[in-house]
């Protein structure tokens, strides 16, 4: 991992933040993957402007050799961990979105068709399976059809 972060490093690209002028809203606007603040001084505006960057390291100026490679390496693994994370995350919120569709569409099968909850599941599986549907989007379906159907109810 080390090494690989090391081979990375190679094509660095660096952006400058600093106070607000013309330049500033040009250098701003490129995507940003790992992001260091060198900073000549500190002060609460200072840190205010790097947290909000989104900064995962700090240099201080004059940047001087030593300690340049480390702080370039631990910023760069941070951010990858940091992307990493993200991904999972959402690939969390969007499992348990699922998840919650599925236990409304088990409500609504046992609701209007008197099933056990294992029973409501248990037909939520075979219709995705016969469909060919993974069971979120069939309770989808039957999310959208019950809808449909009360909609209609309460206009007649």
């Amino acid at each position: 991992m080390a090494i690989q972060i090391l081979r990375d490093l190679r094509g660095l690209r660096v952006q400058v933040v600093h106070p607000p002028d013309s330049e500033r809203v040009r250098l701003v606007e490129h995507p940003r993957p790992t992001l260091i603040a060198v900073v000549g001084y500190e002060d609460p505006s200072t840190l205010q402007l790097v947290l909000e960057a989104g900064a995962v390291a700090v240099i201080e100026r004059p940047i001087r050799p030593f300690g340049l490679l480390t702080n370039l390496t631990i910023a760069r693994s941070i951010w990858l961990e940091k992307r990493e994370t993200e991904k999972r995350i959402r690939k969390l919120e969007r499992k348990l979105s699922g998840l919650q569709r599925i236990q409304k569409a088990k409500a609504v099968l046992m609701d209007g068709q008197g099933l056990s909850e294992a029973e409501a599941y248990e037909s939520i599986r075979r219709q995705a399976m016969a469909k060919r549907l993974s069971m979120d989007d069939m309770a989808t379906a039957i999310i959208h059809a019950n809808e449909l159907l009360q909609y209609r109810a309460k206009d007649v």
